[in-house]
């Protein structure tokens, strides 16, 4: 079944198979799916004994008796009692390291994992990818193994929570290519990262081209340009999904770009605010093969932000079954390059679950088992899949580096689909060109009391004038609150407070004005001011509103003059409010406002309070 003369593809042609302790096939460019060379044995056909591989052969690599089996589960250990109980949750995808193979297994349903290994010393350590809001005990798992067929279960580990934290995120995913006068699906991801229970909503917006059809959750607001979903009771470490399609117009060409945006509520002490929203652009393609990967950032990084190990890469892995039967198992697998770290992968989403096993180092195996993927003439939409990661480069990658990443998708036993190969560059010189340059080393931000303070570096400023400082509520539209002269051409450090940052979330970023008159934009830095969220309610009525909206204050206790601010789906301050409110409830004006998607937000000291609404 396939193979190569000289021997290193031994397992090109025939998908992976390693049930009931026999190897079989893979897209591996060496043995190394096999656990250990003593357990090959020859397989004799005619005159030919393999490994010598060529023309029509086989190549099987068989245990010589069972192997030994590690088992257990990661959980999250809300009462802290040792045990598995109560309302402690399961945890998926989370990765555990094997040591002396330095091999990853992923947790999969209800978190549970398991390492198949040799005899001798064993280690086992939850890798990099557990949240930052939990300890985990035991740190590790050791022991030895002195013969095989041995199975050891409940090396269970604990995520015990160190505090109270609110984080919540989001992700879109597009299922197949977007192509004029047809339809497209998106895959919205929401996941609770934080230590308590969280309930809320989100909402889409997206291009005025994408016209709504369907959505596996109700959505509870619908408007030309965007959708209001609510979510209720979404558990720690828990992750939901809704499939989405909309339609396309016919007039789209192959220069058009459609945008599509996620916003989850409350980013109101949220703990990672920038994880709450997600954009997606979306190229029109014309005819195209569904099995592809992606990139993000599409084309490349800056070479600093990758040698602060700062810059993540997110790939996503799509798949079709464009068959004519349903494919009862689908394998993915990844050669990273050794331009990116394996102990920064991140496990993002997926359409199906699937357990991941990491094989030599870099070498990634997503294992879609029973996922009974329909075939695309059954049903289209269901015929596809994917899988997102999130992962960083070496901080020793060069400016001459070209990160390369493919994925072959194994369906059932067929032959591998090889996809496109997508590329990373790395960008801005070491070396600056002699005119209208800036090399930042280092932009930061961070709150001190109620102020912000704005710290960055240089080492070389060329024909620079001035920096100005510039300041936005909703990271699009800036002002300038600021402005200091450059240092001369070796750089230098600057800072600079602001003493007056809007409640929420305050976005900086530096605007490099030269002596010629050009000017450039650095990156965005974010600061959070929000107020304590307060749960006490009030109420707002009715909805959806049409000219005016009614504030029901109930028992909050505000001044006689307060601020209640009127923001849009995108973040944008729409009115601003100063309203008397002697008397528990009052009306607002809204008769200026167009049909969409809003929320209110009354804030007093550094307590806030919040409700969405529609028109």
């Amino acid at each position: 079944i396939g193979g190569s003369a000289n021997g290193r593809n031994a397992f090109n042609n025939v998908a992976i198979t390693h049930d009931e302790n026999i190897y079989a096939g893979g897209y591996h460019n060496d043995y190394s799916l096999i656990p250990s060379p003593q357990y090959m044995f020859p397989v004799v056909m005619g005159n030919d004994s393999l490994p010598v591989l060529g023309g029509h052969q086989f190549l099987l690599g068989k245990l010589k008796g069972n192997s030994n089996l590690l088992k257990g589960r990661v959980y999250a250990d809300f009462n802290n009692n040792g045990i598995f109980s109560g309302y402690d949750a399961p945890i998926q995808n989370l990765l555990i390291n094997h040591q002396p193979s330095n091999s990853l297994n992923s947790s999969h349903l209800e978190g549970y994992y398991q390492v198949s290994v040799d005899t001798g010393d064993y280690l086992l350590t939850p890798q990099i990818n557990v949240p930052p809001y939990f300890d985990v005990a035991p740190i590790s798992r050791n022991g030895n193994l002195a013969s095989t067929g041995n199975e050891i279960d409940e090396l269970d580990f604990r995520l015990v929570p160190t505090g109270n934290f609110k984080e919540v995120s989001i992700d879109i995913t597009q299922i197949n290519r977007l192509r004029a006068g047809s339809q497209v699906q998106y895959m919205v991801n929401y996941k609770n990262n934080g230590t308590n229970m969280a309930s809320g909503e989100y909402y889409l917006v997206f291009d005025n081209a994408l016209q709504f059809l369907t959505s596996d959750s109700a959505a509870s607001g619908t408007f030309s340009d965007s959708l209001v979903f609510q979510y209720v009771n979404l558990a720690p470490f828990e992750s939901r999904s809704n499939a989405l399609s909309f339609s396309t117009g016919t007039t789209l060409t192959f220069a058009d770009t459609l945008n599509i945006r996620s916003v989850i509520l409350p980013v109101a002490g949220d703990t990672i605010p920038s994880n709450n929203t997600y954009a997606l652009d979306s190229p029109v393609f014309g005819p195209f093969d569904p099995n592809q990967k992606t990139v993000l950032p599409k084309e490349s990084i800056r070479i600093g932000d990758a040698l602060a190990g700062t810059q993540e890469v997110e790939y996503t892995l799509q798949f079709q079954n464009t068959g004519n039967d349903t494919a009862f198992n689908v394998i993915v697998t990844d050669s990273l390059s050794g331009l990116l770290n394996i102990n920064t992968l991140r496990l993002i989403s997926s359409s199906h679950p699937f357990k991941l096993n990491v094989i030599s180092n870099n070498l990634l195996e997503f294992r879609f088992m029973n996922i009974m993927l329909v075939d695309s003439f059954q049903n289209e939409p269901k015929s596809h899949g994917f899988v997102k990661f999130r992962i960083k480069p070496h901080t020793s990658v060069s400016l001459i580096d070209t990160i390369y990443n493919n994925c072959h998708i194994f369906f059932d036993y067929n032959l591998p689909i090889t996809t496109n190969t997508v590329k990373t560059f790395f960008k801005t010189p070491d070396v600056p060109p002699l005119v209208d340059s800036v090399a930042f080393i280092s932009f930061t931000a961070f709150k001190s009391n109620n102020e912000s303070v704005l710290q960055w570096s240089t080492n070389y400023e060329q024909n620079l004038d001035h920096y100005e400082i510039q300041r936005s509520p909703d990271s699009m539209n800036f002002v300038t609150i600021g402005q200091k002269n450059g240092l001369g051409t070796n750089g230098g450090s600057y800072t600079h407070s602001d003493i007056s940052p809007v409640h929420g979330l305050n976005y900086y970023r530096l605007k490099t004005v030269f002596a010629s008159g050009n000017s450039r934009l650095s990156q965005i830095v974010m600061v959070d001011h929000t107020p304590v969220i307060v749960n006490a309610g009030f109420s707002i009525g009715p909805v959806p509103a049409k000219d005016y909206l009614r504030i029901n204050l109930g028992d909050i206790q505000l001044p006689v003059s307060a601020t209640a601010d009127i923001y849009d789906g995108l973040g944008r301050l729409v009115i601003k409010n100063v309203a008397n409110v002697n008397s528990p409830s009052y009306n607002i004006n809204i008769s200026s406002l167009s049909a969409g998607m809003y929320f209110i937000r009354i804030v007093l000291g550094r307590e806030v309070y919040e409700k969405a609404f529609s028109k």
